[in-house]
């Protein structure tokens, strides 16, 4: 292979980032929390209707603990790369963000759901971003069948493994593996497999991420909704 210079041992990912090290085949893997500052003047993607919410989140929406909450809202951006979203809440005196992914359902629709288990006061947002591994995996497929030559095109994407941020020891595993495997024998098929898309998903750079803004959301016991149904009718 030419283009990409491997050594045994060595690094595949950045060293100048600050968070938790993972050691695997004695490659060391960074960790770093990802923010959402480097977009928060831009926004780079639009998140609107979003459900549930009540008057643009000056009041609180009320559900009751140990049930799903069903979320959605259109997320748009311009141009055709591949996007991404995540459903994040937390407790307002929290620091740390709970997630789930969102899946694309129709036109720019985008559902997730999320389950608090306590009563008391949250937030939630929403969160996009570009998949940028996704976007070149579609690009790789659509010149493939083209029958475009790829040699550039697969070293690309092998470089994309090199700068991911792991976020665990697994994850570090499947990108190391299939990034070894084409580094050795210069054919893409691993670059190409669903596991490495799930992992890339979630341990990729998102220089674009855009959150929406914080919708307040209060959590009562069970016992609320029978209250609130003989005092003032169905709960909603």
């Amino acid at each position: 292979m030419s283009g990409l210079v491997y050594r045994s041992g060595a690094s595949l990912f950045p060293q100048n980032e600050t968070g938790r090290l993972f050691h695997v085949n004695g490659i060391t893997v960074n960790k770093t929390t990802q923010t959402v500052e480097s977009a928060a003047a831009g926004g780079a993607f639009h998140i609107e209707d979003v459900y549930p919410l009540i008057d643009g989140g000056r009041f609180a929406v009320k559900r009751i603990a140990g049930e799903r909450i069903e979320v959605w809202a259109d997320i748009y951006r311009d141009g055709h790369d591949v996007v991404s979203a995540a459903l994040v809440w937390r407790r307002e005196r929290d620091r740390e963000w709970r997630r789930e992914p969102m899946t694309h359902h129709s036109n720019d629709r985008w559902g997730g759901s999320f389950v608090p288990d306590q009563p008391g006061r949250y937030v939630y947002a929403i969160e996009a971003w570009t998949d940028e591994f996704a976007t070149w995996r579609h690009g790789f497929e659509l010149k493939k069948k083209a029958g475009v030559d790829l040699t550039l095109d697969a070293i690309e994407g092998a470089g994309m493994l090199t700068k991911a941020q792991a976020g665990g020891q697994a994850a570090a595993t499947v990108i190391l593996k299939q990034c070894e495997d084409f580094l050795q024998t210069g054919d893409a098929a691993p670059l190409l497999t669903p596991e490495l898309k799930d992992v890339m998903a979630e341990s990729q750079l998102r220089p674009d991420l855009t959150r929406s803004q914080l919708f307040p959301l209060v959590v009562d016991r069970p016992r609320a909704r029978s209250g609130a149904r003989e005092r003032s009718g169905p709960w909603r």
